[in-house]
Parts: structure tokens; C-alpha cells; sequence
């Protein structure tokens, strides 16, 4: 952040090396060389400038004191003499506290200005346009805040799961959030080999240190490797000046304009460097090197306009996406509303808010990290709520980071609080590398919040580009409801559209910048379809039936559906992603659940033909329904009722038994020849909730269908003690749906048996069935979806429709025996074995079940 103060630092020496012994400081590991060359640059600068003293003293004894007053014990006596002579009183050193403020005087220096600013007199009253201006003064000191913790102390998350596999967010009380299964986002996740390349390169690692990495602190790696730059995006810079010929703002696919004829200045040259720096040319790149600049400084010659309103105008003329401001007017934010009425023309304040609905307005935090107030346009909708929509507020955050571990530390607050702008304060780390204005290609380190608003600027461009439905309010709620707060303890929670919420607090605001998780869907993931429904990712919409096996994932895979999270990001999904296959994880149980359909099917057989006087056959006795191959009806829902029956006929009604439940009908007529049999049936069912088992999970738009059926069997006997006997069954199915699925063409579907079937094996009253089966399969026939493809100029979805074929990938065969002998008058035993290829009418797929029951009749 840009101080307007007489605080002016000549000697670039002092700044370079007081940041890096301030970083060995914060990693706890001093360097005695390091902070004796400090030391003797400190009595150099005080002697030249006393009030360099009194604000270096601030920062330094609300961050840190106990780690310099112990090795102040360790080298007081090697300073004491020169510090003293220069004070020229001893009555400073009656507390080593007075060493504390001398050492870290510098260092706070170093950390609390960003750069240098010039000279100007003292003013206590907010100038009306930005001119230098003094900081604190010592003979009239702001009030002194309470101090917050010198070592912030992280709150531990709560552990994952066991079975956790995807992202997650944390809510104001710690809670896991869960995003949802880390397949469904591998569109960022794979591209881990793009991440390492990004993070190795060479103008993104100019940005780390031995002691901190702020680019990759806020995870930008993470956009890189997603190809994001800011292309397309415009980013408004405010400041005094550029150095516009700069290798960082040579512009390659892109725009970089001087807005009003700027003069030179370094300050805005580093800004706009981190902000959006080339990454084609110089040594370094900024946050968004691609996006378009519109620099505007307010120190310009010629007759151009040279006011923050003028500005403003100018970014919302030319689709700027965020407007980055790195330096702060002079009041304190109780002064009200009337500061901002006298210092900006009438009409202004309905212009900002116009803008603030489209845009994103910036502005840095103070450097003073003992202030005890926000800023007053970093606040300012304290005063104007209707900003508050787009309105960002940046602190400085130092997040140590240890080379040898590739690993990042917790970070710590190096600039003022949040205070009243809490609700939209956010932190980034703004020590970094940045663009000089001395020649064309200089380049250095510095700190401050100046050069963490425009990391903030920049990661606002990239979410425009990766987002580009969503407005500036929108991108703006996504950095705040997804930066890392799991480092303090959160004291207020603010909701975000959709039901999500983040917590924050007065000193960190939302907390540290992560643009990964910005990238990364929020909260839920939903579509919704042409009809209306809202189908959420992680509850399958469909469940796909035996006879269309995989068609209907298979078809869905690799088509793109638009799908949005809790705080409106679209993501494309593989419309798979809502849809689940028909599960054949236990074949074991179904079949035993088919042989007791199929005992139940041949007890009812014998009722009816022992009622008639009938000795039955060999054919009707034995299990040739087996797995798979019952009763047509037997697998809806319902009550089968039998109407009419004799020896030769047979009718049965499905009755429902709830609102739910299916009708149907079916009726068989038997012709038996001298050597064989001829069994005819016809059959149909109106099925309510499912289409040939494919079901839909939704209560809004459920599958319907009517299924028409021929079924034939023929069967031979081969002796009085063995039996040969085929079956078919051929049908078609009209369907409707209006869900995910908007349609149905006609469904054509068969099945096949072949049965040999022995009775009196290994002993007397025993029946014996050798059987290969194909399980019905839809032959032919298609589904219709329509999936959410994109955005109309309204931002309105549009849909794609695709015609999915439910033909499975294969066909499914079942080799198997069922074995069953009396074990007494009242028991039998039963044995079978079931083998499947291509399981499930899925190609490669197997499925082997074995089965054993003891039977007692009472």
C-alpha cells in the first residue's frame, strides 16, 4: 500500500536487507551477521530522519518483541555505545525494550512501507485528490489497538474421513463441507503435470525467497496449469505512475493502455507488474500476464482528467472487471459519509455503485499494523452498503515458507487488521519480486499491501476468464467464501447465494487468498434439465436396468453437461456423472432370489394342475425360470392375481397394491403334439416408475412405460426321465420421461433359454436342470437427453440434445445347474451355480454365484 508520507526511504540497501532478516525473524531463525548490518544501516537512517523511529518502534513491538529482547540480551553490549552516542541520552536504555525499537525499527520499515513515497506536508484533514502525506504522527499518535496475537494460533481442521476422495471446504464452525468425489473434477486434477510445469518455471519461481513464496501461496499455480492468464479481462490500475516502455507491460495478444498520459513513477510500476506483468518478456510474470491494463495515474501531464472518479469512468467505459487501488485517503472511516460527499462530485456515489454491480473494486489495507481502524475507502461501504457487492479490502499476510520441505507456514498479518472492512477483506502475501522504473529492465523486492492488492486484482481477471457468466460481484464472492480461514478462529459467518457460508473475523478478514479452491466447485454441484429438474451431483438421477446394461453410461460418457455450484460457477461435467449403471456386485443373493421365485413359479404350477386332475409333466416341474428367466411379470409391482386357468389356458392380472405400483396382464395357451409341446404367451405391462428396470431416483419427472410381450417355449421329453426345452421371449417397449432422459424411442428387447432337465438323479424323487440363458437385452432403440450446453446473451442455459443408443456393449450369457432332492418327507436340499460372462451385458465383465439350502416343509 502506498503511504502519502514524508517517510522516505533512499537507501534501497536498508529495505532489501531488513526484508530478508525480517523473514529469518518470522521463521524464527536470526541471523546475528544479518542483524548487524541492520543495525548499522538503522543509525545511518535514524540520524538522517528521527521519525523513522516512532513507526518502526509501532510495528515492531506489536509483532514479535519477545524473540529481539532475548537477542538483544545476547548483543547489547555490542551496539549499546554507538545507539547511545547517537541518542545522547542515557535514559533511553533503562529497558532493553529501547534495543527492541531500534533493531526492528527497520525492519518494520521494510514491512509496513511498501515503496517509496515523496515528500509532502502533514494534513489532518482527507485530501481531495491522492498527494503524499505523512504517517503517523509522534507527537499526536493514533490510538493504540488492542494487540492482536503476535503468533496467530492455527486452528487444527477437523480430520478427514477415511473414505474421503474429493475436496472439501470448511464451514465457520470447522465442519467438513464435502465438494464431492475428486473424479468428478479431473479436468483441474489431472493437469497436475501442467501445475508442476508452471510452478517450475522461471518467471514464477523469480517470485520465491529463501523464506517465502507468495504466488504460490495463494496456490496460482493451480490457474496456470488450467491455461488461465486473464486473456480477455481488463484490469483498471489507479496509482502515481508507469513505466510504460518496461519489458513487464510489452504487450503480446493484448492491450496495455496509458490511460491519460501518465508520468513515470515506480510505485505503479510495481503494481502493475504483479498485477499483470508479461509472461513473454522480462524476468518475472504478473497474477494475470495476459489480461488487458488500463493504467491511469493521477500524477499525468497533459489535459487528460486526472481523478480516482475519472478513472473509474474510464474502467467502466472499457469492461474493466476490476478496478485495483494501492494506496489510501487520509480519514478514518468514523468520520462517516460526509468525507466522501466533500471530497467527490454529486452524482459519483451512483456511478460507483453502478460499477460495483458489474465489477470489482480494490483497494489495499494501511501498512501500520498497530492501526485500529479500517481505511476509508477500503471501508467505504460502511458508509455506502450498496458497495459492499463489489468491494474488496486487501491485507498483507507473510506466509513463511520452508524450501527444503516445500512447505508453507502459518501465515502472519504484516499490515493493518481488517477491522470495519472484515466482511470483505481478504489477505495475500506481498513480498515479491517486482518491476523498477529505474531503466527499462530493473527489477527488486519489496512489501506491502501495495503489491498484495494487485494479486487480488489479478486472481479476480483469471476467475473472470475461467467464469465468464458470472458477474463481478459473483468472482468477488468466490475468493472470499474459499480462502483459507483455517488458520485463526472466526467470530462472524456471512452467507453466500445458494447457502453457503464462510467465517471470518476483525484482524484476518476471510483469510489468505486460494485460488485453487476458487477454481474448484463450491459447496453442491447441480444441473438442470430442459424440464425444470434440478439434478444434484452425488444422487444418481438414473439407475440403469439389466436389460440396457452399460448403454446408457456408456452414451452418457464424454458429453459435456454445464453444471453450477452454491455460489453460481459453471463447471463442465460428463453427464455420466448423473447416471449409474445396474449393479452386479452380488450375484449370490440373486440367486437365491430367483430360485425362490423360481420354487415359487413351479409350486403354483402344480396347485393349479393338481386341481385339475393333471399329472404334470416333466416341463412343468422342473426350475426352467431359473435366474433370470421367471415369470414376465413376477418382476413388477404388484399382486398376480390368476383369473382363468385349465388345461390348456391360463390368464393372470398384476394388480397394484399401492399408487406406485404396475398393471399388466398375461395369458398363455398350451399345444402339446405326440413328441413335444408348444407353450404361447402375450403379455404387457404398464410400468408407472421404470423403463425395462432403468429407474429414475427424481420425484418430479419419473420414467413410464408400457412393455408388449410374445413369449414362446418349446419343449421336447427325451425319455420318461429327461426333458429338452427352448424359450424366447420378444417384446417392444414405449417409454416417456421428462427428466434427465427427455424421450424414448420405441424399445425393441428378447431373451433366451435353452434347458435340459432330468429327473431321478443320483436318487429317487430328484430333478436336475442344465441351462444356458441370455438374459433380456434391449436389441435396439434410443434414449433422448438434453443437456445444459452453455449460456445465451441473457445468461439463460442452453440445451444440446443427443440420441443415446441402449443397445448394451455385449450379451450376457449364463451357464448354470440347479440340483434339488428330498432329504426325508419334509426337507429338501438344493444346490445351484450360476456363471455369467459379460455380466450385466457389459463386455469383459464375469459373475459367478454358488448356492446351498436345506428346505423343511411344516
Amino acid at each position: 500500500m502506498r503511504y502519502f508520507s514524508s517517510l522516505v526511504l533512499t537507501t534501497s540497501a536498508i529495505v532489501t536487507l531488513a526484508t530478508a532478516v525480517s523473514a529469518n525473524i518470522y521463521s524464527d531463525q536470526l541471523t546475528p551477521y544479518s542483524d548487524q548490518q541492520v543495525l548499522k544501516l538503522l543509525v545511518v537512517e535514524y540520524a538522517r530522519d528521527p521519525s523513522t523511529f516512532e513507526d518502526a518502534h509501532a510495528y515492531i513491538t506489536l509483532n514479535r518483541p519477545a524473540i529481539m529482547e532475548e537477542y538483544l540480551s545476547q548483543t547489547l553490549d555490542w551496539h549499546l555505545t554507538p545507539v547511545a552516542a547517537l541518542l545522547g541520552s542515557s535514559g533511553v536504555w533503562e529497558t532493553s525494550g529501547t534495543g527492541s525499537m531500534i533493531i526492528l525499527g527497520i525492519l518494520g520499515i521494510a514491512a509496513a512501507v511498501s515503496l517509496a513515497g515523496d515528500g509532502g506536508s502533514e494534513d489532518s484533514n482527507p485530501d481531495p485528490s491522492p498527494s503524499p502525506s505523512p504517517g503517523p504522527n509522534p507527537t499526536n499518535p493514533e490510538p493504540a489497538p488492542e494487540d492482536p496475537p503476535a503468533n496467530p494460533v492455527p486452528v487444527d481442521p477437523p480430520a478427514e474421513p477415511d473414505d474421503y476422495t474429493g475436496g472439501y471446504l470448511y464451514d465457520d464452525s470447522g465442519t467438513l463441507i464435502k465438494l464431492t468425489s475428486e473424479s468428478d473434477f479431473e479436468e483441474i486434477e489431472s493437469l497436475a503435470a501442467a501445475v508442476s510445469n508452471a510452478r517450475n518455471s522461471a518467471r514464477f519461481g523469480a517470485q520465491q525467497s529463501a523464506s517465502n513464496w507468495p504466488f504460490s501461496a495463494i496456490k496460482l499455480e493451480y490457474a496456470r496449469g488450467a491455461g488461465l492468464t486473464g486473456a480477455g479481462q481488463t484490469i483498471a490500475i489507479f496509482d502515481g505512475g508507469f513505466q510504460f516502455s518496461h519489458d513487464e507491460f510489452k504487450a503480446v495478444d493484448r492491450t496495455v493502455t496509458n490511460v491519460n498520459n501518465s508520468i513515470v513513477a515506480d510505485h505503479g510500476t510495481a503494481v502493475a507488474s504483479i498485477a499483470a506483468g508479461s509472461d513473454d518478456f522480462g524476468q518475472i510474470e504478473g497474477v494475470a500476464p495476459n489480461a488487458n491494463l488500463r493504467l491511469f495515474g493521477w500524477g499525468s501531464i497533459g489535459d487528460e482528467p486526472t481523478s480516482w472518479e475519472a478513472s473509474i469512468a474510464d474502467a467502466a467505459e472499457h469492461g474493466a472487471i476490476v478496478h485495483s487501488n494501492s494506496w489510501i485517503l487520509k480519514a478514518s472511516i468514523s468520520a462517516g459519509k460526509s468525507v466522501f460527499t466533500s471530497q467527490y462530485r454529486d452524482g459519483f456515489e451512483e456511478d460507483l455503485i453502478d460499477y460495483s454491480r458489474k465489477a470489482v473494486v480494490v483497494f489495499a489495507a494501511d501498512n501500520n499494523s498497530r492501526r485500529s481502524d479500517s481505511t476509508y475507502l477500503a471501508a467505504l461501504p460502511v458508509v455506502i452498503p450498496e458497495l459492499e457487492q463489489g468491494w474488496l479490502a486487501v491485507i498483507n499476510l507473510f506466509v513463511p515458507y520452508d524450501l527444503a520441505i516445500d512447505s508453507f507456514g502459518t501465515p502472519v498479518r504484516v499490515s493493518s487488521a481488517c477491522w470495519e472492512a472484515a466482511r470483505w477483506c481478504i489477505g495475500a502475501d506481498g513480498a515479491v519480486q517486482v518491476a523498477s522504473n529505474n531503466v527499462d529492465s530493473p527489477y527488486g523486492r519489496s512489501d506491502g499491501t501495495s503489491l498484495a492488492t494487485p494479486q487480488v486484482a489479478g486472481a479476480i481477471a483469471l476467475l473472470a476468464e475461467a467464469f465468464p457468466n458470472l458477474s463481478g460481484p459473483q468472482l468477488r464472492n468466490r475468493l472470499l467464501a474459499t480462502a483459507d480461514n483455517s488458520f485463526f478462529e472466526h467470530t462472524h459467518t456471512l452467507e453466500f447465494e445458494g447457502g453457503f457460508s464462510h467465517g471470518y473475523n476483525e484482524e484476518f478478514g476471510h483469510g489468505l487468498m486460494d485460488l485453487r479452491a476458487a477454481l474448484l466447485p463450491i459447496g453442491t454441484l447441480s444441473t438442470t434439465t430442459a424440464s425444470g429438474e434440478q439434478l444434484v451431483l452425488g444422487k444418481v438421477a438414473i439407475v440403469g436396468g439389466g436389460a440396457s446394461g452399460d448403454a446408457l453410461v456408456k452414451g452418457l460418457t464424454n458429453l459435456p453437461v454445464l453444471s453450477m455450484d452454491q455460489v453460481a460457477g459453471d463447471f463442465r461435467l460428463d453427464a455420466s456423472s448423473f447416471v449409474q449403471q445396474a449393479s452386479w456386485s452380488n450375484p449370490l443373493l440373486r440367486a437365491a432370489f430367483s430360485v425362490e421365485r423360481a420354487n415359487l413359479a413351479r409350486d403354483r404350477n402344480l396347485t393349479r394342475l393338481r386341481a385339475q386332475g393333471t399329472r404334470p409333466s416333466l416341463d412343468v416341474l422342473t426350475p426352467s425360470r431359473l435366474y433370470g428367466a421367471e415369470n414376465y411379470l413376477e418382476s413388477y409391482r404388484g399382486v398376480l392375481l390368476p383369473i382363468y386357468a385349465n388345461k390348456t389356458q391360463r390368464i393372470e392380472l398384476l394388480v397394484p397394491t399401492d399408487s406406485e405400483g404396475d398393471i399388466g396382464f398375461e395369458a398363455s395357451y398350451l399345444r402339446q403334439f405326440d413328441r413335444s409341446a408348444i407353450t404361447l404367451g402375450l403379455s404387457s405391462v404398464y410400468d408407472t416408475d421404470g423403463v425395462l428396470g432403468m429407474t429414475s431416483t427424481g420425484t418430479s419427472d419419473p420414467l413410464e412405460s408400457v412393455s408388449t410381450s410374445l413369449n414362446v417355449s418349446w419343449s421336447l421329453p427325451l425319455n420318461e426321465r429327461s426333458s429338452f426345452q427352448v424359450s424366447g421371449q420378444f417384446g417392444l417397449t414405449d417409454a416417456r420421461a421428462e427428466g434427465l432422459i427427455g424421450d424414448f424411442s420405441r424399445l425393441r428387447y428378447a431373451s433366451y433359454q435353452v434347458a435340459y432337465d432330468r429327473a431321478d438323479t443320483f436318487q429317487q424323487g430328484s430333478t436336475l436342470t442344465l441351462f444356458v440363458q441370455r438374459p433380456t437385452r434391449i436389441e435396439s432403440g434410443t434414449a433422448s437427453v438434453e443437456l445444459a450446453s452453455g449460456r445465451n446473451s441473457n445468461n439463460e442455459l442452453t440445451y444440446t440434445q443427443y440420441d443415446i443408443d441402449l443397445s448394451p456393449s455385449a450379451h450376457q450369457v449364463n451357464f448354470g445347474f440347479d440340483y434339488r432332492t428330498p432329504l426325508g418327507n419334509q426337507a429338501e436340499i438344493h444346490l445351484g451355480m450360476l456363471h455369467s460372462t459379460n455380466a450385466g451385458h457389459v463386455s469383459g465383465e464375469t459373475s459367478t454365484a454358488g448356492l446351498f439350502r436345506v428346505q423343511w416343509r411344516f
